[in-house]
């Protein structure tokens, strides 16, 4: 059998109408500031189980995040993963990391009113993380955050300024004196 080599897939799972479960957690780790909020994926067919998912929101939509409570309806995308957990690995978690949120102009007049203000990083609330870390536990310390993936600064497209000189006494002939009079 031959081994499989993994790679990042790039791939996208998109929920819509999805009411949320419970009100968003805003979770501080480090320096940093996580918000999750859980939904469940069910179906009317009385076969399909339901499945629980807890989204890990970018932090572009953080701030939003933070204001949504349950019951909530929106849409939710992003990378859909699974853990196993428990004594025997008989229990499973869903998480959709990376989520993008896609918002109905209804629910942001609601968010307004509860105190987002578009455009802020200000998060409604936070949460220090509960019982020890793995950090923790071992040595005592306080864990670090997570250190941040992705290219490293300047890696990326380069931008080249542009000046134009809007002064026509400079102006090139191109030769073509078609349509001038």
């Amino acid at each position: 059998m031959s081994e499989f080599k993994k790679f990042d897939t790039q791939s996208v799972t998109n929920y819509w109408n999805v009411r949320l479960a419970k009100d968003a957690v805003a979770k501080e780790f480090g320096e940093n500031t996580f918000v999750s909020v859980t939904f469940v994926d069910s179906s009317r067919f009385d076969g399909d189980e339901e499945m629980w998912v807890e989204a890990n929101v970018t932090k572009r939509n953080s701030a939003l995040a933070s204001y949504l409570e349950k019951g909530d309806v929106m849409g939710v995308s992003g990378k859909l993963t699974m853990r196993r957990w428990g004594d025997d690995n008989d229990k499973v978690a869903f998480n959709l990391r990376n989520a993008e949120l896609h918002v109905e102009p209804g629910l942001l007049a609601t968010l307004k009113e509860r105190g987002w203000t578009p455009g802020s990083e200000e998060l409604k609330g936070t949460e220090k993380p509960k019982g020890k870390t793995k950090t923790a536990a071992k040595g005592g310390k306080t864990a670090e955050a997570p250190k941040k993936r992705g290219r490293p600064p300047g890696s990326g497209k380069a931008k080249i300024p542009v000046e134009i000189d809007l002064d026509d006494d400079e102006a090139q002939d191109d030769g073509n004196d078609e349509g001038e009079e």
